[in-house]
């Protein structure tokens, strides 16, 4: 303790402007020169301060040799560019951490440590063998330039220098929730549409696309059309519609599943079509959605808006009395939605009564033959082997994501008969479609299941219990005969659904939100203009 305390670093400088220099000294020489003395304790102060000396002595032998006056300069320039630079560094660091703190904006140094930050935040549950994260996990390679900075937000921070460390500090700073879904961030759903996109989008809406199917468009904008969703639907991707006058059809009313047509503007390798395809689907999460296509697109040009005169790609049929299908035509169209109309209202319209007044009793006439018609057609695939299941469905959503008690809620959707018509109409549509590719040798992406007869026998003696079974036994049931199921498949040549109970099936409902059915109404609309996509 008493050599530390005589170790005074001024020594250094005093025993340096004494020598001459590249002059060398002992360490028993500087005790000498300094303490003028040569006392145990006086040496190792000597010693301290000799070995701990960057700047005027450096070690030779056994020796200490006092550097040039030139060499001691360029030392000392260096170490104050040295202290320079770390007082930026840290000055970078705190305003980093400010301005993410107050949402300010950030600059172009800034944000390239946000974004590693952030690239190592998402890693978290990683797996670290040693501890030293930097090094222990390969899949992250933290750029070089930024490794100190990064270990210097995390000091300040007084975080690990981890994953889990990173998190929190982007919790911390406001940029990121606690329960900020990792795998959502890793995704291209948060990523901005391409300036090509929105480009592309903008000339659509200012009407400079032409339309490829122009002169084959049918005008059905007279039809009674009508659309059944969720109170949240924004992306209107299908209308039924009801023809009492097609004289093509011997006097039966001709029904119509429409689908949205975002393919009128959507060519392939456009920039659209990339968007889409590196998306793969629209995403609908508790926490929020995020679509396949730009919203201008998807929510208000090509939706199946109320009273929107828009384009779409039309599958026509007839019902015979036993549920087949007759009259089928698939052709794109022109469409005009009456009225917009949600499943519990369409429910309550199925179990009432004809109301007296002319325009609802008409609406309620029409909705109630088409659920007559569609019935029929469910009815038919089940005789033909269809497996179909009654679950209710979950609709858990999140409020206030971000504030301090988000709340959860879940809402319970029971397979109603609104349901059912409107998941029995996309079927009906995948049927045609799929029945039409197969008979012109249409390269189509087809769903195929193979045979249920095995599982007919293994659950026959449960599902002859159905109507004596308690609404919890009922769904265990269910749930027992969904578990013993396979998957479909993708082929691209036409075999049996036989899940369906159908022949042939594409799935072709939702271009608005699912890059496949996209990919099926570009390949379908070129076969009917003659130009089929292989």
């Amino acid at each position: 303790r008493q050599a530390d305390e005589l170790a005074a670093e001024s020594l250094l400088e005093i025993a340096f402007e004494t020598l001459e220099e590249e002059e060398e000294i002992s360490v028993e020489e500087f005790s000498t020169l300094v303490y003028s003395s040569t006392s145990p304790v006086y040496v190792y102060a000597s010693h301290i301060l000799l070995s701990s000396d960057n700047f005027f002595f450096k070690i030779k032998a056994n020796k200490y040799v006092r550097r040039t006056n030139d060499n001691v300069r360029e030392l000392f320039a260096r170490e104050d560019s040295k202290n320079e630079l770390e007082t930026q560094e840290r000055l970078l660091v705190e305003t980093f951490v400010q301005n993410l703190k107050e949402k300010a904006p950030l600059s172009t140094q800034e944000e390239i440590l946000l974004a590693e930050l952030e690239k190592l935040a998402l890693e978290v549950g990683g797996k670290s063998r040693d501890g030293n994260y930097w090094y222990s996990d390969e899949s992250v390679v933290v750029d070089p330039g930024q490794k100190d900075r990064l270990q210097k937000v995390f000091e300040h921070m007084k975080k690990p220098s981890s994953p889990a460390g990173a998190f929190q500090i982007l919790v911390d700073l406001g940029h990121w929730w606690i329960h900020e879904d990792v795998g959502l961030r890793k995704s291209d759903f948060l990523e901005p549409f391409s300036e090509a996109a929105e480009e592309k989008v903008s000339a659509i809406v200012q009407g400079q696309i032409e339309d490829a199917d122009a002169s084959s468009r049918r005008d059905l904008t007279h039809l009674w059309t009508i659309t059944v969703d969720g109170p949240d639907t924004t992306e209107v991707d299908d209308a039924l519609s009801l023809d009492f006058n097609d004289s093509s059809c011997g006097g039966e009313v001709r029904a119509w599943v429409h689908i949205a047509d975002p393919a009128r503007w959507i060519e392939k390798n456009c920039p659209l079509f990339i968007e889409a395809m590196n998306r793969g689907t629209s995403l609908y999460i508790p926490t929020g959605k995020y679509a396949m296509l730009p919203p201008a697109l998807s929510v208000d040009i090509a939706s199946l808006n109320v009273n929107q005169k828009v384009e779409a790609l039309s599958f026509g049929f007839t019902l015979a009395a036993d549920g087949t299908l007759g009259n089928c035509i698939v052709i794109p169209s022109l469409i005009c939605v009456d009225s917009k109309h949600t499943y519990e209202e369409v429910d309550g319209i199925l179990g009432s009564s004809i109301p007296g007044d002319s325009e609802s009793a008409e609406t309620t006439k029409k909705i109630k033959t088409l659920w007559a018609m569609i019935e029929r057609h469910a009815d038919y695939r089940e005789r033909s082997g269809a497996i179909t299941f009654h679950l209710p469905q979950g609709e858990p959503k999140v409020r206030d994501k971000t504030g301090s008690n988000p709340v959860v809620t879940l809402k319970v959707m029971k397979d109603t008969p609104s349901f059912a018509m409107i998941r029995e109409s996309m079927v009906i549509a995948g049927s045609i479609a799929g029945d039409f590719c197969a008979k012109h040798k249409i390269p189509m992406p087809f769903r195929t299941q193979g045979s249920r007869q095995a599982i007919f026998s293994v659950l026959g003696d449960i599902a002859d219990m159905s109507g004596t079974l308690s609404p919890d036994a009922y769904y265990a049931r269910e749930l027992e005969r969904l578990s013993v199921l396979y998957g479909s498949e993708t082929n691209f040549s036409p075999a049996a659904h036989h899940g369906l109970g159908l022949k042939a099936y594409i799935q072709i409902s939702s271009p608005l939100r699912r890059f496949g059915d996209l990919i099926a109404h570009m390949q379908l609309k070129s076969f009917l203009r003659g130009t089929v996509i292989r």
